[in-house]
C-alpha cells in the first residue's frame, strides 16, 4: 500500500482520511446553546440572541401552532354521533321530589322530559349531526333508536318510549326493572359507532 492512498487531501491537517475529521471539533458546537426549556438554539451567524429576542421568536412560533386561538382556523359543520343512554332500571320509578319537577314526577318523567328538551336543542345547534338512544334494564342494554339525523324520529322514539312505559309494554317496569348497567349500555353504543 503506498503513502498516497490513506493521505489527507489538504495538507498541515495530520492523518486525516476523511473531510470531516479536518473540521476543529469545536467549531461545529460553539454557536449552539440550550435554554431554560431543554430547547436548542443554534446561532448560525455567531450572534448570540438576548433573552427578550428568544421570548418573542417563541411565542411567535407558539402562536403559529397554536389553532385553537387563531381566528384563522374556525370549525364549522363538525358532524357528531353521539348515543344517549337512558336509565330504565327500578330506581327510575321512584318519585323524588328533590329534583324540581314537583313531588308527583318519577325520575323517569323528569329524565323523558329532559331528554325530549336535549334533543330539541341538540339537533337546533348540529343539524347534520347524528342522534341514537340506548336502554338499559335487567342488567341488559339495547337499542331503541340508531343513529338519525332527523329530529323527529328521535322524538317519536322517546314518546313510544314514554307511552310504552306507561302502557306497560316495556317489559319488566317498576320493581321487575331490575339493575341498571352503565358498562353495557356504552358496549352496545360502542359496536354501533364502531360501523362509522
Amino acid at each position: 500500500m503506498s503513502a498516497q492512498q490513506g493521505a489527507p487531501s489538504a495538507p498541515g491537517q495530520g492523518n486525516v482520511t476523511h473531510t470531516w475529521e479536518a473540521v476543529k471539533s469545536d467549531a461545529n458546537w460553539a454557536n449552539i446553546h440550550e435554554d431554560d426549556d431543554g430547547n436548542i438554539i443554534s446561532n448560525a451567524n455567531g450572534s448570540a440572541q438576548t433573552l427578550a429576542q428568544q421570548i418573542r421568536a417563541r411565542r411567535k412560533r407558539i402562536s403559529q401552532l397554536d389553532h385553537a386561538q387563531s381566528s384563522k382556523r374556525i370549525l364549522r359543520d363538525m358532524i357528531r354521533y353521539i348515543y344517549i343512554v337512558l336509565d330504565l332500571s327500578e330506581a327510575v320509578y321512584e318519585k323524588d321530589a328533590s329534583l324540581g319537577y314537583g313531588p308527583s314526577k318519577t325520575r323517569l318523567d323528569v329524565m323523558l322530559q329532559l331528554i325530549t328538551e336535549f334533543t330539541n336543542e341538540y339537533y337546533d345547534q348540529n343539524p347534520l349531526s347524528h342522534l341514537g338512544l340506548v336502554i338499559c334494564k335487567n342488567g341488559e342494554a339495547q337499542v331503541l333508536s340508531l343513529l338519525t339525523g332527523s329530529k323527529r324520529s328521535s322524538i317519536t322514539a322517546i314518546g313510544a318510549l314514554r307511552e310504552g312505559v306507561l302502557s306497560g309494554l316495556v317489559g319488566g317496569a317498576g320493581k321487575d326493572a331490575g339493575e341498571f348497567s352503565f358498562q353495557n349500555g356504552l358496549e352496545v353504543a360502542g359496536r354501533s359507532l364502531g360501523h362509522m
